[in-house]
């Protein structure tokens, strides 16, 4: 399954409190700056803007 290999990645959203569905529909500007402030890799999470 395809979804899987951003389990991980799901993870740790989590963990730092983000909701990947609310990050979809941030525009992605405001996105970076959330997982930024996480301390995330935006490039991790680029799938989000898919």
């Amino acid at each position: 399954m395809l979804d899987a290999e951003y389990e991980p990645f799901r993870d740790q959203l989590s963990l730092a409190g983000l909701s990947e569905e609310e990050l979809r529909e941030m525009d992605p500007d405001d996105r970076v700056a959330a997982l930024e402030k996480a301390n995330l890799d935006p490039y991790d999470f680029i799938y989000l803007a898919c």
